[in-house]
C-alpha cells in the first residue's frame, strides 16, 4: 500500500475482525489515520475470556488453528509468537454434555469423521439406532455439488439427525460460534465436501486416507487436531490485547455506537459516519459487525460503496 498521508478510515465493530482489519491497516501504512467505533464498553466481541475458581474459561473461540497459517502470520507480524503456546497432549479430548453430565467424543472422531471402529460403536453419546444410521453413511449418495449448502444440511443427510444433534452440531458450533443451520459447508469445511466429492462418501474417504498414513494424527484425536492450534497463556483474550496494543493510542472508541453513514455529497470520496457524540468525515469506511445489526436503505447506496 502506497502512503496515504492523513488518509482516514472508520472501522465500525471492534470484534476480532475489525481489529484484525486494523491491525492490517497500520501495519501496511502507519500514516493510516484510523478510528474504530465499537458500541459496548469492551473489544472482542464474541471472543472473551474470564478467570473463575481457578479454571480459565474461553467464551467462544478457545484457539485459533495454525493451518491455514493466517493467524499464525498475523501473530508473527505483531512479534507475539513467542507468546504462543499449544495444547498439552494428556490433556486432551472434548467432551460434550449429555443428559446433565459429560461425555467424552469418541476417540478418534474428527469434526464428521470417525477414524475408529470401536469408540463409535460403544459411545453412549449415540443410540444403537444413530449409530447403524451413521454407519450407512458410506453408502449414501454423494451430496455435494457446486451449489452450497449449510452445515447442518449437508450433516443431517449424510448421517442423520442424532449424529448432527448430539456430536458434529455441539463440536461444530463451538469451533465457529456460529448457527450450524446457516453455516456454509463450501466455506467452512470445503475439504469435507471434497471428500465427499471425490469418493462419494466420508467413510471412503476415511478408509483411502488410512491405507495412505494421512489419518495417523486424526486417529489419535478426540474432536480435534490439536496439534494445529495455538493459543495464549491467558486465553484467547491475549489475542484480543496483542491486536489492540498494535494500533496507535486513542485508535479505539468504547460505548460509541454509530447512527448513521452516509456520503458527503454525490461527487466526493468522503463519508460521514455519526456518533450520539460526534459527526465525522472519513476517506473510507470499514463495516466490521454482523449483517443483522446493520440497517440500511439499499437505494442510498451508491454504486461505488465497498
Amino acid at each position: 500500500m502506497a502512503n496515504t498521508g492523513s488518509h482516514r478510515i472508520a472501522i465500525i465493530g471492534g470484534g476480532l475482525s475489525g481489529l484484525a482489519t486494523a491491525a492490517h491497516l497500520h501495519l501496511a501504512d502507519p500514516a493510516l489515520s484510523l478510528t474504530l467505533f465499537e458500541s459496548s464498553d469492551r473489544l472482542g466481541g464474541v471472543i472473551a475470556t474470564e478467570s473463575m475458581d481457578g479454571f480459565l474459561i474461553d467464551h467462544g473461540a478457545d484457539m485459533f488453528a495454525s493451518n491455514p497459517s493466517d493467524a499464525l502470520d498475523l501473530c508473527e507480524r505483531l512479534g507475539v509468537t513467542d507468546q504462543l503456546i499449544q495444547p498439552k497432549i494428556d490433556g486432551r479430548g472434548a467432551h460434550i454434555v449429555r443428559k446433565g453430565r459429560l461425555v467424552p467424543i469418541p476417540d478418534g472422531f474428527v469434526l464428521m469423521r470417525a477414524t475408529k471402529a470401536w469408540p463409535i460403536a460403544t459411545t453412549p453419546l449415540l443410540s444403537p439406532i444413530g449409530k447403524l444410521r451413521l454407519a450407512s453413511e458410506i453408502f449414501r449418495p454423494a451430496n455435494v455439488t457446486d451449489i452450497d449448502q449449510s452445515v447442518a444440511q449437508f450433516v443431517r443427510d449424510r448421517m442423520g439427525e442424532e449424529v448432527l444433534e448430539r456430536i458434529v452440531g455441539p463440536l461444530v458450533a463451538g469451533i465457529y460460534t456460529a448457527d450450524i443451520e446457516k453455516l456454509s459447508l463450501l466455506a467452512t469445511m470445503k475439504p469435507i465436501a471434497e471428500m465427499v466429492r471425490k469418493h462419494g462418501s466420508l467413510a471412503r474417504a476415511t478408509l483411502a486416507r488410512s491405507r495412505s498414513g494421512l489419518d495417523s494424527s486424526e486417529k489419535n484425536s478426540a474432536g480435534a487436531r490439536y496439534e494445529q492450534f495455538r493459543t495464549f497463556p491467558d486465553g484467547m483474550a491475549g489475542f484480543i490485547n496483542a491486536l489492540v496494543h498494535s494500533l496507535p493510542d486513542q485508535t479505539c472508541r468504547l460505548s460509541n455506537p454509530v447512527q448513521s453513514i452516509s456520503r458527503t455529497d454525490d461527487t466526493s470520496l468522503s463519508w460521514q459516519v455519526q456518533t450520539k457524540a460526534s459527526t465525522e468525515q472519513f476517506d473510507q469506511v470499514v463495516l466490521a459487525t454482523p449483517s443483522t445489526t446493520i440497517a440500511v436503505d439499499a437505494d442510498s447506496i451508491p454504486d461505488s460503496f465497498s
